[in-house]
């Protein structure tokens, strides 16, 4: 299944326009959930009111949450061939599902729901519980990561590459590297390590760099970058990249986002593979060199 892209939205600059005082704000937030007795005035409403009419506030917000969700998911699928989820994975959705108020996580939410039931299995609970847990800003920080991400050789594993190693050791790195004309920051791209390390945290990228096995000089080796082939073949033996490497959940998750390539980076990662391989586009057979 081809995963429709979903984009995790940053907060609007006209946020700034709609400030108010401390209080005001308070006392909006209260009152739309049923909790501003001691702060209006007036002759409040008995407890036991309270208590209720707080309850069917909870509960009408949470219909709106999941009938928003539902919608959306709705709209966005087509003629697909699908099944009944699990129940009880649909259960546990719909208990996440509820708490979901923002347009752009609920979108997020109903991609979840959509590829569940057009591949089942796709979406483990612990993919669910890491998602119910994570804030909209730790999603653009995954999604950010998503949009860097590739994948090589055999495995279909989705890493994000932070160098180039030479036989003799010499290293072109993406992260904590001296500056050079040969050197890439991933920073440059919107994934500075505070970032990296979020996702450490989440449990969506493994803790350690990892180095890859040599490149083949017989063969060419496929490496995959969002909706792009190319085929990488060393300029000599001993050639290796070294790597952050999605966790199971985070490659999961991922997959949700869908395709989303990031140009300037693309170019970046092709100027350090061209200098140790032959770089041919799998589309046209012909070499490929950076802009």
């Amino acid at each position: 299944m081809k995963s429709e892209q979903v984009v995790v939205a940053t907060q609007s600059s006209s946020q700034s326009k709609n400030l108010s005082s401390s209080q005001g704000v308070i006392k909006q937030l209260a009152s739309e959930q049923g909790i501003d007795a001691l702060i209006s005035k007036g002759e409040a409403k008995a407890l036991e009111e309270r208590v209720t009419q707080r309850q069917q506030l909870l509960l009408q917000q949470q219909q709106r949450n999941l009938e928003k969700i539902i919608q959306i998911a709705f709209q966005s699928c087509k003629d697909e061939v699908s099944q009944r989820p699990d129940p009880d994975w649909y259960a546990r959705f719909l208990s996440f599902a509820t708490h979901i108020h923002g347009l752009p996580m609920q979108q997020l939410w109903a991609q979840v729901l959509k590829t569940e039931i057009i591949q089942p299995g796709t979406i483990s609970y612990k993919a669910l519980s890491v998602l119910n847990n994570m804030s909209k800003h730790e999603a653009q920080i995954l999604q950010q990561a998503a949009s860097l991400s590739c994948a090589f050789g055999s495995e279909n594993t989705l890493k994000i590459v932070t160098g180039l190693r030479s036989p003799q050791g010499k290293m072109l790195g993406l992260f904590r590297r001296p500056a050079s004309a040969t050197t890439l920051q991933i920073g440059q791209y919107q994934l500075p390590y505070s970032s990296l390390l979020v996702l450490i945290d989440l449990g969506l990228v493994l803790s350690s760099e990892l180095v890859s096995g040599a490149f083949s000089t017989e063969t060419n080796t496929p490496l995959h970058y969002q909706d792009q082939t190319w085929q990488l073949r060393p300029s000599e033996p001993g050639i290796t990249l070294v790597y952050y490497r999605f966790s199971p959940t985070g490659q999961e998750l991922c997959q949700l986002l869908g395709k989303r390539k990031h140009n300037q980076y693309q170019q970046a990662l092709l100027g350090i593979l061209n200098q140790a391989f032959a770089v041919e586009s799998e589309s046209s057979g012909s070499e490929f060199d950076a802009e």
